[in-house]
C-alpha cells in the first residue's frame, strides 16, 4: 500500500514543480466558480439559457471530472521523454501497476470534483442518486483521455492540441439537447453522450438502463484504451 501511496505523493510533488501543471491544478476551481456564479448571471440577461441548465451541468461535470487526468498525461509524457519507464522496471511496482495507481487516483479525484460541482452548482437541485451516477460515468472517462493522449502525443505541444480535441469530443454529444431524432443515438459511440443522455431524461424513466448501457460501453472503451497504451508506451 505504501509503495502506491508513494507514487501519488511523488506525482503531487512533481506537479508543484512544473508551472504549467501547477496552473492546471486551479482549473477545476475556476470551472466551479464559472458554473456557480457565472451562468446564473448570464441567465439574467439571456432567460432562455435556463432551459439548457441540464446540458450545461452535464458538460461541466464531465470537464471538471476529466481535467485531473490531463495532469497525468503530461507527467507520463515527461517520463516518456526522459525514458524513466526503464527505471520504474527495477522498482517493486510493475509498470502497469504504476500506471493504474495514477489512473485510479485521478478517477477518484474526478468523481469527487464532479460530485462537488453538481451538489453546489447553484442552478438546479439534483437527487443524490442522479449526482452519483452522472459523476461516476464522468469520472470513468478519465482513463480514456489519459491513456490516449499519453500514447499518441510526442510532446507537451501535441498534448495541448489533443487536450483541445478532447474538449470538443466532450462537447459534441450535447447536440442531443437540440435534435429530436432517433439517429442522435449514434452519438453513443462518444462516452460523454451517456452523461448528456442521463441529464435529459426523467429520473422515473429508463434511467438505470441508460446508465447501465453507458457504464458498460465506457468500461469497454477503457479496456481498449488501456491495451493500446500499454503496447504504445511499451509498458508490457
Amino acid at each position: 500500500m505504501n509503495k502506491y501511496l508513494a507514487i501519488i505523493i511523488a506525482d503531487l510533488k512533481n506537479t508543484r514543480r512544473d508551472p504549467t501543471l501547477l496552473l492546471m491544478l486551479w482549473v477545476p476551481l475556476l470551472i466551479w466558480v464559472a458554473v456557480r456564479f457565472g451562468i446564473a448571471e448570464i441567465a439574467l440577461w439571456v432567460p432562455d439559457l435556463v432551459a439548457y441548465y441540464p446540458a450545461l451541468l452535464a458538460f461541466f461535470s464531465l470537464l471538471i471530472a476529466v481535467f485531473p487526468g490531463f495532469l497525468v498525461s503530461f507527467l507520463l509524457l515527461d517520463e516518456k521523454d526522459k525514458q524513466l519507464f526503464s527505471v520504474v522496471k527495477v522498482t517493486p511496482v510493475s509498470l502497469s501497476g504504476f500506471l493504474l495507481t495514477r489512473i485510479v487516483f485521478m478517477v477518484v479525484l474526478g468523481f469527487v470534483f464532479s460530485v462537488g460541482l453538481l451538489v453546489f452548482n447553484g442552478l438546479l437541485k439534483l437527487p443524490w442518486h442522479a449526482i452519483a451516477i452522472m459523476s461516476l460515468l464522468s469520472a470513468l472517462q478519465v482513463p480514456i483521455f489519459v491513456l490516449l493522449i499519453s500514447a499518441v502525443a510526442k510532446n507537451k505541444v501535441e498534448a495541448l492540441t489533443l487536450l483541445k480535441v478532447a474538449n470538443v469530443v466532450i462537447f459534441i454529444p450535447a447536440v442531443l439537447f437540440f435534435i429530436s431524432s432517433g439517429w442522435i443515438n449514434l452519438l453513443g459511440i462518444f462516452p460523454a453522450f451517456w452523461v448528456y443522455k442521463l441529464a435529459c431524461i426523467p429520473l422515473e424513466s429508463n434511467y438505470l438502463i441508460v446508465a447501465g448501457i453507458g457504464w458498460l460501453w465506457i468500461l469497454f472503451l477503457n479496456y481498449l484504451s488501456y491495451r493500446y497504451s500499454v503496447i504504445k508506451l511499451n509498458l508490457l
